[in-house]
Order: structure tokens, then C-alpha cells, then sequence
């Protein structure tokens, strides 16, 4: 074979060589080329996934927060509720008189009475007026000991009948009492542990 002939075949089988080889490498180019796009495509819909989780846990967390905080409203909607019996007026009782001397309200209007006895003896709060009291005292106190603070519950005391407080020394109570529309039920405070009442232990309720 002549050396000019062999010397194209080399070229030739070096070009075909070459062109396998280019062949190849463009091979895998695309492969890593694709590789690369899968991953950033699995990363992709991984931290979508991540974030909806995110966002699903914000959600929750925003609920859970949302109901506690209604939870708390309902709770100090429930406290408001249990402590809105009335205004409460302080009194206090000692020898011989009540502090203070005259109570205004409103008829119809919820009152709590927070009674303290500071005095060295037992005495009462009494709510009445002069009609009932004129007949306690004209029976020699017979009835003195009828009526109790049971009966001051809002709205369930007879309209007839005196709210009666009790209060050794030191001791304290409360009377919730919702005055009548009728002004004329209760107008006195009185305490009718006999002698109390003749010795001026008295009070006047007003109405506004």
C-alpha cells in the first residue's frame, strides 16, 4: 500500500475519532445537563413542599391562637358576667350607727351591700321602711329574728318582708339587693336588735 493511501487512512480513522469523541462528550454534557435539571427540579418542588408545610403550621398555629384567644374573651366575658351583680356600697356598723348615714340608689337599679361590723357588739342590716318597722317594734321585736340575708338574693326577697344582715364583731357579709320600682318597698337601713333602734342606729336610702 502506498504511503500516501495509508498516511488518508490515519487521517481518516483520527476524524472518526475525534467525531466519536465529540459524539460522546455532547452525550454527556446532556446527561449532566438533564442530571442538573432534575435536581434543581426535585429542590424546587421540595421547598414548595416545605414552604406549603410552613405555611399549613402557620395556619394551624394562627387558629390554635385565634381560639385561645377567644377562649380568654369567653373566660373574661364569663368573669364580667359573674361579677356584674351591681355597684357595690360599702357600710359599716359600730355603736350606734351606720356609715354611711344615707344610701342613694336608683329604683330598679342592682346594689351589693358589703356590711362590716366594727363595733364591740352584735348588730344587724336591716332594709325596710317605716311602715314595717313601726310594726317591729310595736310586737316588742316578737319577729326579730325572721328574715336572713338568704333572702337578699337579686331579686328574690318578699316584698313584704325586711333583708336582715347578722354581724357579731368583726365578722362581714354582703346583701345583693335589686331595689323595686315601687320606692316606697325599702327606704330605711335599721338595726332592731332591741334598743339599737331607739338609740338612733338608723340610716336613710334615696332615691336618685
Amino acid at each position: 500500500m502506498k504511503p500516501t493511501t495509508i498516511r488518508l487512512l490515519v487521517i481518516v480513522f483520527a476524524v472518526a475519532l475525534f467525531a466519536a469523541a465529540c459524539a460522546n462528550g455532547n452525550t454527556a454534557d446532556d446527561t449532566a445537563t438533564e442530571a442538573v435539571a432534575d435536581t434543581t427540579a426535585n429542590v424546587a418542588t421540595a421547598n414548595s413542599d416545605a414552604a406549603e408545610a410552613d405555611q399549613h403550621e402557620a395556619t394551624d398555629d394562627h387558629d390554635e391562637a385565634t381560639d385561645d384567644h377567644d377562649e380568654a374573651t369567653d373566660d373574661h366575658d364569663g368573669e364580667a358576667d359573674s361579677g356584674a351583680e351591681g355597684r357595690t356600697v360599702e357600710v359599716t356598723m359600730t355603736e350606734l350607727a351606720f356609715t354611711p348615714g344615707s344610701i342613694t340608689v336608683s329604683a330598679g337599679e342592682t346594689v351589693v351591700f358589703h356590711v362590716t361590723n366594727e363595733g364591740a357588739i352584735e348588730h344587724e342590716f336591716r332594709l325596710s321602711n317605716p311602715h314595717r318597722i313601726e310594726e317591729h317594734l310595736a310586737s316588742g321585736h316578737a319577729d326579730h329574728n325572721e328574715g336572713d340575708a338568704e333572702a337578699a338574693e337579686v331579686g328574690g326577697h318578699d316584698a313584704d318582708a325586711d333583708i336582715v344582715l347578722l354581724l357579731g364583731p368583726g365578722e362581714s357579709g354582703e346583701v345583693p339587693m335589686t331595689f323595686s320600682e315601687d320606692t316606697t318597698v325599702f327606704t330605711e337601713v335599721a338595726c332592731l336588735i332591741p334598743g339599737h333602734y331607739e338609740a338612733g342606729m338608723k340610716g336613710a336610702i334615696e332615691y336618685a
